[in-house]
């Protein structure tokens, strides 16, 4: 949502797109099959925090068994609850500062009829899409989000399991410009608020250099809160999620009774107003939809998902009734200040959206309203940056970044990516220069871009999701949170909103269209795939080799590590560390590794010749049908190996590839210890079926 101002940018980054009106751990470094129930968890209490840090426990929980069945090392501290994360998720929406100060942009494309309305219809298809997305973060809860789920459910089908790497990239650079843009855009809101309140009581005239020290001064101010022990703490977030629910009542409450006059309802849901030169209604009306009405910001939910108990369960919750909340408390409060707030004789030197709220209550009561606005601002940064930090660290576990070494690395008491925050901070300061070349041009660049890329990043897996098949979110587990009969068609619901979003984004505002009112959507739209491109062809394609490695399958039928290559840096957990060399089949085929500890950066770009598929594998990977595998196992003792092998529980999963059965195992820890068991089981099998083979051939073994 946003102010007014023929120079302002939208106040609130995920009721993200009021424009003005024209005048915004490295993968597992140990497989699950070297994580039993008799090691000890590696988690640690950070002194001095209270009673609700992670405190040290004799044996893995079923959260560190999760993620390691995802190929994932648990590295971070659980300490958010459900109310914690749903709490941090509403700052980072940022409902309440988009509703207050987006109601005059409102007016200008199509009026309380249009607001009114469309809000609650946005929040259904908003519901739609959180709910499908939650289906994803309940089925892999791990930090990377969008871009991990893409990944995975690529690697469920056969046609998309080439593209995998790939399209998780671009989805991860959809991802990263929006986490930057969007942590630009709320630090400018602030700013811009914050003199615009000051104009109350003075009409000083503040140069750009101004708002650009207050804009660097709260990224430093977010990047201490976000860096210290104290983010850590579920009261922080439970109770900032408390404040945005008092600030919506209080606000709705002082509008009521101090409104020097109160309209009908039918003046709510009926007037309609058109400044925008455009003729066409209807066309008026969707605009207003686009600029006013879309919320966005909760997959900070499940970027802290490797912060937060039981994610399964507690991520998706968040998200959905994070999502709800903020169109419910939402549309109470544009109904009330479509019925409170004065159009006529605005303050001309004040900012539009602040002068509309002077002009319809007194100014000490608009002082306060400001004032919750702020601090809202300031809760969003810092929870933005939260979200972020953790997105970049998850990255830099794959090798999607440069320095990624130092990326990922934490602080050893409290468990935090220090690094990723403050490179964020560095990558987010420098831009806001920009703004003072032409604060207008260059701050509806950054909302366009922030808007169509957030969607982008939410559109890609939802629709990914219907071209998977039906059993793409069973193989990893999907008891927590699931749509069941209904996902298919709440994911075709979300795409088509999320398409008819970034269209809609691509259009311009104002007729006749100059440099102000024309959209920078379009460009943002095919630059950044563009640009992700260049990058993969010339480092992520030799780096990065996909997020879970677990989802590699052999045709012997179960699930393995990507065998370890020299390619690559590796990162600082492993180094000094050694796995037992693989065994080479026959032809050369390298045989699932042995108690070795794998990353990304060793991976490299020989990721791309392990397909989940047979029938998709090179002459650099395991053989191309089961036919030729089984060939190698006719002599010695292979062929013993192999029905040892499938009598030993290790099942394939799905027809499709699709993972690790996981809700077959998330019982006692006895049968996640079976499991294990049987995999390494298995593995000896193998070897020893190489060893026959060796000795009939009449070679050493």
């Amino acid at each position: 949502m946003g102010d007014g101002d023929g120079n302002g940018l939208a106040s609130s980054k995920p009721v993200l797109f009021v424009l003005p009106p024209s005048s915004s751990s490295s993968h597992a470094h140990s497989h699950p099959t070297q994580t039993t129930a008799s090691q000890p968890s590696t988690s640690t209490t950070t002194a001095g925090l209270g009673s609700w840090k992670s405190r040290s426990r004799t044996g893995p929980t079923i959260e560190k068994k999760r993620l390691a069945a995802l190929g994932f090392e648990e590295e971070l501290s659980r300490d958010y609850d459900f109310w914690a994360s749903a709490g941090l998720t509403l700052c980072n929406i940022g409902g309440f500062p988009g509703t207050v100060l987006g109601v005059l942009t409102a007016f200008h494309t199509g009026g309380g009829s249009m607001y009114a309305i469309a809000w609650p219809i946005s929040g259904l298809f908003m519901l739609c899409l959180a709910a499908v997305l939650g289906e994803m973060a309940s089925t892999w809860p791990v930090a990377g989000a969008m871009f991990t789920w893409t990944f995975r459910l690529c690697r469920s089908s056969r046609r998309l399991d080439p593209w995998a790497r790939f399209l998780s990239w671009i989805v991860g650079s959809f991802l990263l410009c929006s986490h930057i843009l969007l942590q630009i855009v709320i630090t400018w809101q602030f700013a811009h608020n914050l003199l615009g309140t000051i104009g109350l009581y003075t009409h000083a005239k503040y140069s750009a250099w101004v708002t650009l020290a207050i804009c660097w001064a709260i990224l430093v101010v977010s990047a201490l809160v976000v860096s210290s022990p104290v983010s850590r703490s579920p009261w922080l977030w439970r109770g900032a999620g408390a404040c945005i629910i008092i600030f919506f009542l209080t606000v709705n409450i002082t509008l009521l009774t101090q409104a020097s006059e109160i309209r009908s309802a039918r003046f709510v849901f009926t007037d309609y107003r058109n400044d925008t030169g455009f003729s066409s209604k209807s066309y008026v009306y969707m605009l207003g939809w686009v600029l006013t009405c879309v919320a966005s910001g909760m997959e900070s939910a499940a970027h802290i998902a490797e912060d937060t108990k039981s994610p399964a369960r507690t991520v998706p919750l968040a998200m959905f009734w994070s999502v709800a909340a903020t169109y419910i408390m939402g549309w109470i409060s544009i109904c009330v200040l479509l019925a409170t707030v004065d159009l006529a004789g605005l303050d001309p030197t004040l900012q539009p959206s602040i002068a509309l709220i002077a002009n319809s209550i007194p100014r000490r009561h608009t002082t306060l309203v400001l004032t919750f606005v702020l601090l809202s601002f300031v809760l969003q940064a810092i929870a933005q940056l939260l979200a972020t930090s953790r997105f970049t660290w998850a990255l830099a576990r794959e090798s999607a970044l440069p320095f990624s070494d130092f990326l990922r690395q934490l602080s050893t008491r409290d468990k935090l990516p220090l690094q990723a925050i403050w490179v964020v901070v560095a990558m987010a300061a420098p831009v806001l220069i920009l703004l003072c070349i032409n604060t207008s041009i260059i701050s509806t660049i950054l909302l366009e871009g922030a808007g169509v890329s957030v969607m982008a990043a939410y559109g890609i897996p939802a629709m990914l999701y219907l071209f998977c098949p039906k059993d793409a979110l069973v193989g990893d587990g999907r008891g927590k949170w699931t749509l069941r009969k209904w996902s298919p068609p709440a994911a075709f619901l979300a795409t088509l909103f999320t398409s008819v979003f970034m269209i809609m984004l691509c259009l311009p505002t104002g007729w006749p269209v100059t440099a102000l009112n024309a959209s920078y959507a379009a460009a943002i739209l095919t630059g950044v795939p563009l640009l992700g491109s260049i990058a993969w062809v010339f480092y992520g394609n030799a780096r990065y080799a996909g997020p879970i490695k677990t989802t590699t399958r052999w045709t012997i039928g179960a699930e393995v590590d990507l065998p370890r290559t020299d390619r690559g840096s590796r990162s600082r957990a492993t180094k000094g560390k050694t796995g037992t060399p693989s065994p080479a089949a026959p032809g050369g085929t390298p045989l699932p590794p042995v108690n070795e500890t794998t990353t990304s950066a060793a991976h490299g770009r020989s990721a791309h010749v392990f397909s989940s598929f047979p029938t998709l594998m090179t002459h650099d990977g395991p053989p191309h049908s089961s036919d030729e595998f089984e060939s190698g196992w006719t002599d010695g003792t292979g062929s013993e190996g192999r029905r040892s092998w499938e009598e030993s529980g290790v099942t394939s999963g799905t027809g499709t590839g699709t993972g690790t059965e996981w809700t077959q195992s998330t019982g006692a820890d006895s049968r996640w210890t079976s499991s294990q068991q049987s995999r390494s089981r298995g593995r000896d099998l193998v070897e020893e079926g190489v060893r026959g083979r060796e000795r009939s051939a009449g070679r050493p073994p």
